[in-house]
């Protein structure tokens, strides 16, 4: 087997905030997603100019976003890793204010290795 077939993401952070400027009614929203493995650098999912907030605010994907926070999730089970997310998100063919991820959560699981090194055809994952 390769290093790489072991590679797992073991950790995330989800970074929310709401567009400036709309007068309160704005509502959070994932601005910023960020993966890191056990094996390789982190894997960043967010706007070209994106930067570390400062006070709370910064540029998303020319938007400026206030409200900006950084969560951190670790798995919760022991040699856990990132199976998928759960969340709600508004896609519309064009792009507008109400677009975008308003709620999204990490899914950990479990893989057995040992099971694995039995029967390496198969597929062993514990959820």
């Amino acid at each position: 087997m390769h290093g790489d077939e072991y590679e797992r993401i073991i950790a995330c952070s989800i970074e929310i905030g709401h567009p400036e400027g709309e007068g309160g009614k704005a509502k959070d929203r994932v601005t910023a997603i960020h993966l890191y493995s056990n094996y390789k650098p982190p894997l960043l999912g967010h706007a070209s100019d994106w930067r570390p907030a400062v006070e709370g605010k910064g540029k998303r994907g020319s938007v400026q976003f206030a409200g900006l926070a950084m969560t951190y999730f670790d798995s919760l089970l022991a040699n856990g890793h990132l199976k998928g997310f759960w969340g709600r998100a508004v896609s519309r063919k064009v792009r507008d204010g109400e677009s975008g991820i308003y709620r999204l959560g990490p899914v950990w699981g479990i893989f057995r290795y040992e099971l694995l090194k039995r029967d390496p055809s198969a597929e062993y994952h514990v959820c």
